[in-house]
């Protein structure tokens, strides 16, 4: 027996034998409570070690204060018939690799109890425990300390000790930063501790049947699903320096979680494996779990599934409160609710995806700064693919996101205000944004291109299924889909096609609907009218798919057609006021209407240049003037009328180029009445600036006609010069009123301003059918469609990569990759590549060069099929480059050879048609061995391209197919001139004018002619 200061010191030997001597009726007995046991004067080594029971029973306790160093307890080692061996820890350390038991041989029994102390992991061990016939938790419980970067494992089973009864044993305390892992179940009762590091679990029932507390001490603590799969059913709650992982693809699944007071956050990371892993919480419907924050990171995966609740604590205290989802992971919203109103969805290269449920954020958002700058190209990923998600605020997209944006719709429901395609602050050409509705509904207020005047980042809007809704609560429906500076968005059709639902909202699309240039020759969807309400296009409509009007209006004003065919079903009305429509047919069902306006000229805004006002209110030294008199607008106190020159417009930047007057609008509203003569769809223009200083760039201002506003004015976070705008508008012959108001803004209020300038109506271009108008052009499908080649003239590379020589081996940050050994790089026009002018480039000034290397780089294709590629090849104008071949590779396949004929020459074009599927490709110049002057022999290469190969359709005559029933109203004052005009499929003879054409019912005044029938005027 060891007491408190004294030691037992091998001397001359590393193993010390508890139990040895035959058949005796005590076991041999050890018991430390103080001082340190079994440690090698010269220090442990791996032959430290102990043998609890060689050919007897053996007991060892280790109690109070006491420490025992030890790399091995071997238990029972002979196997003598019938042997016990018994480790009881009822405190102090025991410091050990491995505790090895017996496994029962021979009727042998190796025991061990843990009733307090600590179990010290001394160095790492696959099996710390093992070959138990039982590992009892009693009362005291354990503390297992793994330090530093050790790992502790054990497959053995702990139980709950029986002796207990029904009171909880004293469970399990997870200290030190290494990993424990428990391998197996375990019935253990107490509560487990996870204070530190990891603890990585096997099985369901691996933490016994307590409750699981994981980083509530203060320091990082894990718990992580070992692989495959685990259904933890403890309550686990988990502090601030808490987090759960799951390892090697595996799923580590929880049913009860809680948090601590004050910290209520999930945080599915802490655990890094190039497999990745999914947290699953799968919470009782029943009960609900309130948030602050949600993380995702390290390559993890969260899924809400079975029900789970989660929403946010009220009131909200937490600083940013946010769901982030770092890159390299996944959120999944499956059976679940995520009601997080107040809290933001930032995904920061991540993805987040939602399956089923219902989910609501603030807006979404994407970060570039620690601990959210890996990957910074990665966009911010949003997968809809059912259930409902919802951003309460708007723009849905924050104004402060600095990366891509990919938003795909396959299915559910996503509500949201403006949806933005927003430029970023750091102005990276690199960056795209794409919204693709492939099915589900997407609702918003509206689709907008908040570019600003200084915009490099294109977006895409797909549309190829689902429905597009137009939101009951849109404050800007006549400006639906708008681009805001530079316009750089696109709106493509696909097979799916566009179904749009106005939802009793007049709106109006202000971009082109082109056909998806991916899909080559293949057919678009076309487009599907929905809901009652009118959608009027003033773009061409370049599509091939069918047009249906199902319900409500379809009107097309100033927009050119050039599908083939167009089907107006009953209750719904086509409405043709001005462009053209070619190679089509048009369908009229019973109950269905054709409504053919004229559009009118242009019409006067008086004085909508703001150059009238009562004489001497402006002058040389008076340069502007609130709430002026003689203008024929009304301004309010806050409003009124400036110069060049002035206050609001020093700076000649900001100058009029329109007169030398403008309006000024601050928060309030200028105004006037104009009068039309004819109603129709006219284009009110105007011009608008934003005040040179202060936040001007935050004051918005809406646009009303009578009361209705048709286009707010926004400035993409920027100060700028003036800038024209165009609305289309339908309206009705007589008296109007126009507005300009400007908004709270939350900058600088009091001096936030906009000036305008400019405002008349303009009439637009009348309807014509077929050849004879501009919409023939629109009829042809694209041609060729480029694909993007990084660097593709090899302009970009790192900074002084020519500092002494005009030529550079391997450069870096050009997007390329380059063979070493001065095999390939890149070189300027009079190099010692190329020092005669014959040999120069004509696209920049630099080139890439190959000899026995390569160089190579990555590209995406969007479609299958046929591509060209196109670049430019020279010699170096010297040595035996004429002997050089390069092999043209994609992904390791040779598609080209180049070959010069025997002759050094300078650049010449080359365009290789090659076959592409969709996907990531590789694209490689490999120089092959010269047999000439082979370390020399050089070839250059320039004007790298690709572009994807499509078809046209040829062009035809347009007709109208009316049934009985329908009915066709002619305001047109220009005749219109159609091939044919069928009624139930007979050919209408002579002009189609008001009254009873077949069982058609033709109304107005206007008229439409045809081939057939009528008379016939010779005029010599």
């Amino acid at each position: 027996e060891q007491a408190d200061g004294t030691n037992l010191l091998l001397s001359g030997g590393n193993v010390l034998v508890v139990g040895q001597g035959g058949a005796v009726a005590e076991p041999a007995r050890v018991e430390a409570t103080g001082g340190t046991l079994l440690a090698p004067s010269e220090g442990l080594d791996q032959n430290a070690y102990m043998i609890l029971g060689k050919d007897r029973d053996a007991w060892l306790r280790i109690a109070e204060s006491a420490a025992v160093d030890v790399v091995v307890i071997e238990m029972n080692q002979d196997r003598a018939a019938g042997a016990s061996a018994t480790l009881q820890l009822d405190g102090g350390r025991l410091t050990v690799n491995r505790v090895t038991g017996s496994s029962g041989e021979n009727g042998t029994v190796s025991r061990v109890l843990l009733n307090g102390g600590e179990l010290y992991a001394g160095g790492n061990n696959g099996a710390f425990l093992g070959g138990m016939t039982e590992v009892l938790m009693q009362a005291g419980g354990t503390v297992i300390s793994v330090p530093g970067s050790f790992y502790y494992k054990t497959a053995q089973a702990i139980a709950h000790d029986p002796a207990l009864g029904g009171t909880l044993d004293g469970g399990l305390i997870k200290r030190g930063t290494g990993t424990l892992y428990l391998l197996t179940d375990n019935s253990y009762t107490g509560t487990n501790r996870i204070e530190q590091g990891k603890v990585f679990i096997a099985s369901d029932q691996a933490l016994g049947t307590g409750p699981v507390e994981v980083g509530k001490a203060g320091s990082d603590a894990v718990l992580v699903g070992g692989g495959g799969q685990q259904s933890v059913t403890n309550p686990v709650t988990v502090g601030f320096k808490g987090s759960v992982a799951a390892s090697q693809g595996g799923t580590l699944e929880l049913h009860r979680l809680t948090f601590d007071a004050g910290y209520e956050q999930i945080k599915a990371g802490g655990h890094a494996d190039p497999l990745g892993g999914t947290v699953r919480l799968a919470l009782d419907p029943a009960t609900t779990a309130s948030v602050f924050n949600v993380f995702v990171y390290d390559q993890q995966n969260l899924d809400l599934d079975g029900g789970t609740a989660i929403v946010q604590p009220v009131p909200l205290t937490n600083a940013s409160p946010r769901v982030e989802v770092r890159a390299g992971s996944r959120l999944r919203v499956a059976d679940a609710v995520l009601n997080v109103p107040g809290l933001y969805l930032n995904v920061a290269g991540g993805e987040y995806l939602q399956e089923a449920g219902e989910a609501v954020f603030r807006f979404a958002h994407g970060t570039t700064n620690a601990p959210n700058d890996a990957s910074p190209l990665a966009p911010v990923g949003i997968v809809l693919n059912g259930g409902s998600l919802a951003f309460v605020e708007s723009p849905m997209f924050s104004l402060s996101n600095v990366r891509s944006t990919r938003t795909v719709i396959n299915g559910g429901h996503l509500r949201a205000g403006q949806v933005n395609f927003s430029k970023s602050h750091r102005r990276d050409e690199r960056l795209t944004h794409l919204l693709e509705l492939n099915g589900g509904v997407m609702e918003a207020d509206t689709i907008s291109y908040q570019g600003g005047a200084n915009a490099v980042e294109p977006a895409i809007v797909r549309l190829n299924g689902g429905t597009l809704k137009v939101a009951a609560t849109s404050a800007a429906p006549h400006d639906f889909i708008s681009v805001n500076g530079v316009d750089l968005l696109s709106v493509y059709l696909g097979l799916g096609g566009f179904a749009c639902d106005t939802a009793g909202v007049d709106a109006v699309i202000r971009q082109p609907l082109e056909a998806d240039p991916l899909r080559g020759a293949a057919p678009d969807g076309g487009l599907r009218k929905l809901g009652e309400g009118c959608l009027t296009l003033t773009q061409p409509l370049v599509a091939s798919g069918p047009v249906t009007v199902e319900q409500g209006t379809l009107r097309l004003a100033e927009a050119w057609f050039a599908g083939e065919t167009i089907e107006v079903q009953a209750g719904g009305t086509l409405e043709l006021g001005g462009g053209g429509i070619s190679n089509a047919a048009i369908h009229v069902a019973a109950g269905g209407t054709l409504h053919l306006t004229e559009t009118p000229a242009e019409a006067e805004v008086p004085n909508g240049s703001f150059e009238i006002y009562t004489a001497g209110q402006l002058s040389a030294t008076v340069k502007h003037r609130y709430q002026p008199t003689g203008t024929g607008w009304t301004f309010p106190s806050t409003c009124g009328i400036q110069t060049n020159g002035s206050g609001f417009s020093s700076d000649p930047a900001y100058y009029t180029t329109n007169g030398g007057v403008t309006a000024f609008v601050k928060q309030g509203t200028i105004q006037r009445d104009f009068t039309l003569t004819r109603g129709g769809t006219y284009r009110l223009a105007f011009e608008q600036a934003t005040r040179n200083g202060y936040s001007s760039w935050a004051r918005n201002v809406d646009v009303k006609i009578d009361g209705v506003t048709i286009y707010t004015v926004t400035h993409g976070g920027e100060l700028h010069g003036f800038r024209p705008v165009e609305i289309s508008v339908p309206l009705t012959a007589g008296a109007h009123t126009l507005a300009f108001e400007g908004l709270y803004s939350a900058y600088e209020n009091a001096n936030a301003t906009v000036l305008i300038d400019a405002v008349r109506l303009i009439g637009g271009p009348v309807l014509r059918f077929d050849g004879e108008t501009q919409g023939g052009r629109f009829a042809v499908i694209e041609a060729e469609t480029p694909l993007a080649v990084t660097n593709s003239s090899f302009e970009s590379y790192a900074a002084n990569t020519f500092a002494s020589l005009g030529h550079s081996y391997a450069p870096a940050e050009t997007g390329w990759s380059f063979s070493g050994d001065n095999t390939s790089g890149i070189q300027t026009n009079g190099s010692a590549f190329s020092s005669d002018p014959a040999f120069y480039t004509t696209n920049g000034g630099v080139t890439a060069f190959v000899r026995e290397g390569a160089i190579q780089t990555a590209f995406f294709a969007e479609q299958d099929g046929p591509h060209m590629l196109s670049f430019e090849q020279a010699t170096r104008n010297g040595y035996s480059s004429w002997a050089r071949e390069v092999e043209v590779r994609i992904d390791g396949v040779t598609v080209h050879t180049i070959t010069h004929g025997g002759a050094l020459h300078g650049f010449l074009p080359a365009a290789v048609p090659v076959t592409l599927t969709r996907g990531a490709h590789t694209l490689a110049f490999v120089g092959l061995v010269s047999p000439y002057e082979n370390s020399a022999a050089t070839v250059l290469i320039d004007a790298v391209s690709l572009k994807r190969l499509n078809t046209v359709r040829p062009e035809g005559l347009s007709a109208l197919y009316l049934s009985t029933g329908s009915t066709v109203v002619l305001e047109n004052t220009t005749a219109l001139y159609l091939e044919t005009i069928y009624v139930d499929g007979v050919r209408h003879t002579g002009a189609l004018r008001a009254g009873l054409s077949g069982g058609a019912t033709v109304l107005g005044g206007g008229r439409i002619l045809t081939a057939g029938g009528g008379t016939v005027m010779m005029l010599r």
